[in-house]
């Protein structure tokens, strides 16, 4: 019995096909995934790639925003040089508008929803940007967090964090914010110590990786080393 490729149900209705391969597709599958899209989670167009010709571009063929193996034949991948991937389905998912009153938002710096967290659970958590205590007497703003991936933001670091940084003093190249793995052993470039806990500004041209303080410090510091990697 033959079978489409993407739903894996059986052949119906109008359908693509190569013979030779025994690889099918339904019409109205294929026509469901856009050539390319610009995605809430990462700056650079993503474009539509067949899994298994491009799984070089993919981490053992993890989702980079779900962390979950691509299990499908298609995916998006970064259709400039960075070495992202994701579900066909993450890449589409909206970014949730928020105001005061939200209780769950969806952010661009986190693949799970992050829920506000209650005042009283404040003193035991610490800003994933900031690194202060959420609770501290120079932290008023509301803190929002994942309380399974142990990944808290306050409301206020939230709308400070850059999406990319264009001609910053420590790379020549634009340096975007990308949502990391929690449990990569990915180091930073800048000062060798593990990108913890899952958010780093990286060239992908260049294989860079820059801890978020790395590159707040640069940016204060009179005397700095410019990090250059040939593309």
């Amino acid at each position: 019995m033959k079978r489409c490729n993407v739903c894996w149900t059986c052949l119906s209705g109008p359908t693509y096909g190569c013979k030779p391969c025994k690889y099918f597709l339904h019409k109205s599958c294929l026509d469901e995934f856009k050539e390319v899209v610009q995605s809430s989670f990462h700056l650079c167009p993503l474009r539509i790639a067949h899994y298994f010709k491009y799984s070089f571009h993919a981490r053992s063929g993890d989702c980079l925003l779900c962390y979950e193996t691509i299990t499908s034949n298609f995916s998006y991948i970064c259709k400039l040089s960075c070495t992202f991937q994701t579900h066909v389905e993450c890449a589409v998912k909206p970014m949730v508008e928020y105001s005061d009153e939200e209780y769950t938002i969806q952010h661009f710096t986190h693949q799970h929803p992050l829920k506000l967290v209650d005042s009283n659970q404040k003193h035991t958590v610490i800003c994933s940007f900031c690194e202060e205590l959420c609770s501290s007497s120079s932290s008023s703003s509301s803190t929002y967090g994942c309380m399974g991936c142990e990944f808290f933001l306050h409301k206020s670091c939230m709308k400070s964090i850059p999406r990319q940084l264009i001609n910053h003093r420590i790379h020549p190249c634009a340096l975007i914010f990308i949502s990391s793995d929690r449990y990569s052993d990915t180091k930073c470039d800048c000062c060798g110590e593990h990108i913890v806990p899952g958010m780093k500004f990286s060239c992908g041209a260049c294989a860079l990786n820059l801890h978020i303080k790395s590159v707040e410090n640069m940016s204060a510091s009179l005397t700095f080393t410019w990090i250059v990697i040939r593309c």
